[in-house]
């Protein structure tokens, strides 16, 4: 980052084309040393002595609040080039106090992009209330102050917790049968002007869930202070909701919540009831308030039936809504969770013990999904440029670990396919070797093969000049493959036959013995059958082989008596 800032000072400085200076200063000034509580007061910061800065302004976020000026950003990047050697900045204060304007951040470079030493400026401003300006010219006696409260009191019921006039929220709950309730508020000084919203002169009216009641006062001085009472009417039906393993119950009001900034007031439809909700067609968030056993009110994100926490990061230019990441910048691997604006957030680190890290979210207010880097010292915020060839995605390997789990889970399936139809042939080959055995088949030599005689005379026909060696193994391999069907046919007709399926009862000795009677005559049978087919096959295969050699001596001496 600070690279890339370096390389914009240096062409700014290439542009300019100043002469070195050997000295920098940035100078602080204020309008005035001391303002009013709600009044603005004016900062003006001034660059010298260097071609080319970057600065931030800091302040006490509780004193005050920056509301112009450098686009908004108190921090500042610039040069001679750019115009922007003065830059002022308004700041509105908020409460009594005396806060301090300084400066960090700080960088100021020659017109070689070199360092140079900074003298900083800094400076003070007091905020007062309304009553210690406003003094009397002839008394010098100041103006009342007093905007307390000295009784409020809700009639039959009490609050909670009890009146303190230095404390100014209470809550109280009803029955859901009282619909109006009486509330008395007594101002502690008679210099003290009183109202309320909705209006106290009379009952209150009370509508089921929260009923907010606001009792504001303004004392002479000008100062003022606001009592809140939350009425809790409640509900014949509340709407009970699990969020993790805690429950919660869906508000019906509104009142008593902080409306986030781009929301516009909604309703939405839980358990078949309408409640309340804030909508943004920015972010596509439907936020609803639950309340937990507690009493503690939180704004939840609702989508369908589903609810999560809804935690905002903001300052004064960007609001963000934090964001479950899959991906990565390079070096900011590491994470862990932070405290801000009063909410854990994940976020990505680079070194530990650095003040800077980066949060992935959503710009609340353009719908911009991306990185931001955070500031914890500072609570400052901007976006964060990412580069391209820096980024890495961790949804790669992820997708990866899931493809390579799904192409091992159906190699297992096709594995135990296969061992399951291995199982069934060993099963169907372990059954006939099983047969074969109880039968005791032999596979005898037949007579034929052994005479040399005749396969003799198959050599002399072979080694006649006229012998046409095609013509006699076309002739054979037509015989052979019609007497192989024929005992492939006879094969299979005897594979059909099932082996007896014996039934596992009590069986008398008559009807065992009627049964292995049985099964050695069926065992003997086969041993026959079989016994036969070889000889068919043999005594066939004779014939055939015979016929041919036969055939080939007629030929024989035909070719003779030709010659």
């Amino acid at each position: 980052m600070k690279r890339i800032k370096y390389l914009i000072f240096t062409l700014i400085l290439g542009v300019v084309g100043l002469a070195t200076v050997n000295a920098a200063s940035l100078s602080m000034s204020r309008s005035s040393s001391s303002v009013t509580v709600g009044n603005s007061v004016k900062i003006t910061v001034k660059a010298s002595g260097a071609a080319g800065w970057e600065y931030c302004i800091n302040y006490d976020s509780s004193l005050f609040k920056l509301t112009s000026g450098n686009n908004g950003n108190r921090c500042v990047l610039g040069g001679t080039l750019a115009g922007n050697s003065s830059v002022t900045f308004t700041f509105k204060s908020l409460k009594t106090g005396t806060g301090s304007f300084t400066l960090g951040t700080v960088s100021m470079l020659d017109d070689n992009a070199n360092e140079l030493k900074v003298s900083k400026g800094s400076a003070t401003v007091t905020v007062k209330a309304q009553s210690e300006i406003n003094v009397n010219p002839k008394t010098d006696t100041p103006k009342d102050d007093n905007a307390n409260l000295s009784l409020l009191e809700v009639e039959g019921y009490e609050l909670t917790p009890k009146f303190d006039k230095k404390v100014t929220n209470y809550s109280v709950t009803v029955p859901n049968d009282v619909d109006k309730v009486n509330i008395n508020a007594r101002r502690e000084s008679n210099n003290t002007q009183i109202s309320a919203v909705p209006s106290i002169e009379n009952f209150v009216s009370l509508t089921e869930g929260n009923n907010k009641v606001t009792i504001s006062l303004v004392a002479q001085s000008g100062a003022k202070k606001n009592y809140v009472i939350n009425i809790l009417r409640e509900e014949t039906a509340p709407i009970v909701v699990k969020v993790g393993k805690n429950e919660y119950t869906v508000m019906r009001s509104l009142d008593d919540v902080d409306k986030p900034k781009y929301y516009t007031d909604d309703t939405v439809e839980i358990q078949d009831q309408s409640v309340p909700a804030l909508s943004s067609d920015v972010t596509g968030y439907t936020l609803v308030a639950l309340k937990d056993s507690e009493g503690n009110v939180a704004l939840y994100s609702y989508d369908n039936d589903e609810f999560k926490k809804y935690i905002e990061v903001n300052n004064e230019i960007l609001t963000l809504i934090p964001k479950i990441t899959y991906t990565y910048i390079q070096n900011y691997e590491q994470s862990k969770e932070i405290e801000i604006n009063g909410n854990q957030v994940k976020v990505y680190y680079s070194d530990n013990n650095s003040d800077f890290v980066l949060i992935y979210a959503i710009n609340v207010s353009n719908g911009e999904t991306g990185w931001y880097s955070y500031d914890i010292k500072d609570g400052t915020l901007q976006r964060f440029i990412e580069p391209k060839e820096e980024k890495k995605g961790k949804d790669v390997y992820f997708y990866l670990a899931i493809g390579f789990a799904l192409v091992s889970g159906i190699a297992l399936i096709i594995v135990f396919i296969l061992l399951g139809l291995n199982s069934r042939l060993k099963n169907k080959n372990e059954k006939l070797i099983r047969r074969l055995k109880n039968n005791k088949v032999k596979i005898v030599e037949h007579p034929v093969f052994e005479s040399d005689m005749k396969v003799s005379s198959w050599k002399d026909i072979k080694d006649d000049e006229d012998y046409d060696d095609e013509a006699f193994f076309a002739r054979e391999e037509d015989t052979m493959s019609k007497i192989n069907t024929d005992v492939e046919i006879k094969e299979d007709a005897f594979d059909t036959k099932e082996e007896p399926i014996v039934e596992e009862k009590a069986e008398s000795k008559a009807e065992k013995k009627k049964r292995k009677k049985k099964a050695k005559a069926d065992k003997a049978q086969e041993e026959a059958e079989l016994k036969a087919m070889q000889e068919d096959f043999f005594k066939t295969r004779e014939t055939e082989i015979s016929q041919i050699v036969k055939e080939e001596e007629k030929k024989k001496k035909k070719s003779k008596k030709k010659k």
